[in-house]
This record gives C-alpha cells, sequence and structure tokens, in this order.
C-alpha cells in the first residue's frame, strides 16, 4: 500500500465503502429508500403540475433534486451521526486513532464513502425518474448536479462530525439526530415547494443547506436555466456551511468514549497528535 497521503486516504475510502456496501440496511436507506420514496409522492401528486418560483414542472421533475438531496442527507447526515456516536461510545475510534494513520485520513476517508454512496444515489434515481417517469433532465445538467451532490456531501458530512460532539450516549444518538433533520427536511422544499411556508419558516428555510442544495439541484435542471447551470448563491450557502462544520469538528471532535458524560475529559481531538506516530 502506498504511504503517500493520497493512498492513505484512498485506502481508507476503499475500506469504509466496503464496510458500508456490507451493512444490508445502510444499502437500503441510502439506495432504495429515495426511489421508494419517488414512486410514492409521484403516486400520490398525481399529474399535476408543480409550480416552484415561476417555473410549471411535473412531479418527477420536481420531486426528483429534492430526493437526490434527502439521499444526501440520510448518507451523510443522519447514518453518520449515529456511526460516528456508535463508534466512539464502543471505542472503535480509539482503537482506528490507535493506527499510524493520519486524523485527517480517517475523517475524510469516510466523508468521501458518503460522496460516493450519495453519488450512485444520485444516479440511480434520475435513471428512475427518467426512464419510469416523465422527468426531464438535461444531459448538460449532470455536471453541475454532480457538483452540488459533492457539496452537500461535503456540508452534511462536515455538520455531522460537528453534531456528533453534542451527543453524549449512543442510545441518545438517533432522537436527537431526527429533532435536528426531521423539521429542517420538511421547510427545505424537498417534499413540496418552500414558498408555501409561513414568512417566518421560509426566513429559517432560507439559510439551511438542505435548502441550498435542494434548490440548486433543481436550478441545474430547468429548462430555462442556461450556461453551467449553477446557482452560484447555493453553492456559496453549502460551501459556508461546510466550512463552519469543519471548523466545530476539528475543535470539539473526541475519539474517545465519555467517562460519564465528563465534558472535561481530556481527549485527543482531529486537529491534534494523539500519539507519536500519527501525525495529523
Amino acid at each position: 500500500m502506498s504511504r503517500t497521503p493520497l493512498g492513505l486516504l484512498l485506502h481508507q475510502t476503499h475500506f469504509d465503502l466496503k464496510a458500508v456496501r456490507a451493512n444490508r440496511q445502510a444499502r437500503f436507506s441510502t439506495l432504495l429508500m429515495p426511489v421508494v420514496l419517488l414512486v410514492v409522492v409521484v403516486g400520490v401528486t398525481g399529474d399535476e403540475p408543480i409550480s416552484d418560483h415561476g417555473v410549471s414542472l411535473t412531479p418527477a421533475t420536481y420531486f426528483a433534486p429534492g430526493l437526490i438531496a434527502f439521499a444526501v442527507l440520510a448518507s451523510c447526515f443522519l447514518a453518520l451521526v449515529v456511526e460516528l456516536v456508535v463508534l466512539r461510545e464502543s471505542g472503535v475510534l480509539k482503537r482506528r486513532r490507535a493506527r499510524p494513520v493520519p486524523a485527517w485520513t480517517l475523517v475524510a476517508g469516510r466523508t468521501l464513502a458518503a460522496a460516493a454512496g450519495s453519488l450512485a444515489v444520485a444516479a440511480v434515481l434520475l435513471i428512475v425518474a427518467t426512464s419510469g417517469y416523465d422527468a426531464a433532465v438535461p444531459a448538460d445538467a449532470i455536471p453541475a448536479i454532480t457538483l452540488f451532490v459533492l457539496a452537500g456531501a461535503a456540508a452534511l458530512s462536515a455538520l455531522a462530525y460537528a453534531v456528533s460532539t453534542a451527543i453524549r450516549s449512543a442510545t441518545a444518538a438517533q432522537p436527537v439526530v431526527a429533532l435536528v433533520a426531521l423539521p429542517f427536511l420538511l421547510i427545505s422544499g424537498v417534499f413540496f415547494p418552500a414558498s408555501k411556508l409561513p414568512p417566518a419558516l421560509e426566513a429559517v428555510a432560507d439559510v439551511t443547506p438542505l435548502t441550498h442544495l435542494a434548490h440548486g439541484l433543481r436550478h441545474a435542471i430547468l429548462p430555462a436555466a442556461g450556461g453551467i447551470r449553477i446557482d452560484g448563491l447555493d453553492l456559496a450557502v453549502l460551501l459556508a456551511w461546510g466550512l463552519v462544520g469543519a471548523a466545530v469538528a476539528v475543535r470539539r471532535f473526541r475519539w474517545l468514549p465519555r467517562a460519564g458524560g465528563d465534558d472535561q475529559q481530556r481527549e485527543p481531538r482531529v486537529g491534534r497528535v494523539a500519539h507519536a506516530g500519527s501525525g495529523v
């Protein structure tokens, strides 16, 4: 195995991808669930066009980008937060951190694995939406969709590492994640247009990363979108959330189980060297 930083990163990413593939429940939740939701919401909505910011879209065209955003959320935030807390509290992260591998490699490898899974789900959703339904996705929108999936994966993964620092036990992980994510999921424009929200909720939705991920993906497939089909504001907001999440995670991320919930426990963090053989 190559000992270069890139070689270590690719090796760690390959390991994390194998771990995800070996988990059947993870495969179902990240790959099949968005497709099932697409079938359900299109079936419930029927053939009536949906108006979004003055543009009339078929239900499949409207919901496909939103469900891609949901898939990124599920893979890079919902599942990742729970996984991080469980691995930390069970001591698995402690054992991984003891390896002579830079801490950033472990973090970046898992993030890349989540991003790869998100791209796979996006591809499956687009194939189902265009082949099985009447979704219209221009070929020149694919680069923009790919960029937004990667930017969303980076932002939500960074936020997952940040949020995991505030959860004290594995049993609390799922309830806390649901409490954090579900309200934003409902107001983000994934399942219905955000323009139908009350003004107060619309103001909150306008600053959330999921809203800008869903809007950026939807903008990319609009027939009237020209040029490179990238909404600069949406991309900038996602990058800003990624930086905020990364900054919090670097400062607060813990590799060791909490000792009775004691916040004063001295533990190695992402940006510090815990062992002489693992330069970060």
